[in-house]
């Protein structure tokens, strides 16, 4: 589940493994998120993405060269770009890690369709751990990444999303905008302090809920 340490499943045998992990994650913020993480407990990290400009992507390819780092983290756009290929094979990766791995099932198929070719990695690096971590995936998106990463005999460990702090229910509601507000009604008769998310279709209707609540 979301914060349960999926990070650290990988980042802790990777560390104990030696050599680079590279860790294959779909947006920026989550890649800076982790780099910074892992600084803040002495490990050797850091991404790859265009705010870098040209000079500086190729001076975090060539700390990776080095083995100054431990965790190079980049897109899978990054993987097709010439520069990253012209030095794989100085890069001494032991372990490849693809963070929210349910986007090789529900965005790689159209949206990002680099997705399908992290597998071609296995022919880069053949002596690499491959693992893949999501918080999301059904059953059928699972099946799904194991059979676009190529991982025979995959080793499955899934725990429940239930959360104890955490309720759901379902309505089928006549008038939603009557329910709503009589929710936030009941809900601040209730408790001192009440806060929540309502999603909505659009920015006009978020607008227009933000004003009436």
């Amino acid at each position: 589940p979301t914060g349960a340490g999926k990070s650290l499943c990988f980042q802790l045998p990777s560390l104990y493994r030696g050599g680079l992990c590279l860790v294959i994650s779909p947006l920026i913020a989550l890649m800076e998120d982790q780099t910074n993480q892992l600084k803040l407990n002495n490990a050797k990290a850091a991404s790859l993405n265009s705010s870098l400009g040209r000079s500086g992507i190729d001076r975090v390819l060539e700390n990776a060269c080095l083995g100054k780092l431990d965790f190079l983290y980049l897109s899978p756009e990054r993987l097709e770009d010439q520069y990253f290929k012209a030095r794989t094979s100085k890069l001494d990766v032991r372990t490849i890690i693809v963070d929210e791995a349910h986007c090789i099932s529900e965005w790689g198929h159209d949206f990002r369709p680099e997705y399908q070719k992290i597998s071609r990695l296995k022919n880069v690096f053949p002596n690499a751990v491959w693992g893949a971590f999501t918080a999301t995936a059904t059953d059928d998106v699972l099946k799904d990444i194991i059979q676009q990463l190529n991982i025979e005999n995959a080793q499955i460990f899934k725990s429940s999303a239930r959360r104890s702090n955490l309720n759901f229910q379902v309505n089928s509601w006549g008038d939603p905008e009557i329910e709503i507000l009589h929710q936030a009604i009941s809900l601040n008769s209730k408790y001192s302090k009440v806060s929540g998310l309502l999603y909505v279709r659009s920015r006009a209707e978020a607008d227009k809920f933000a004003q009436r609540l």
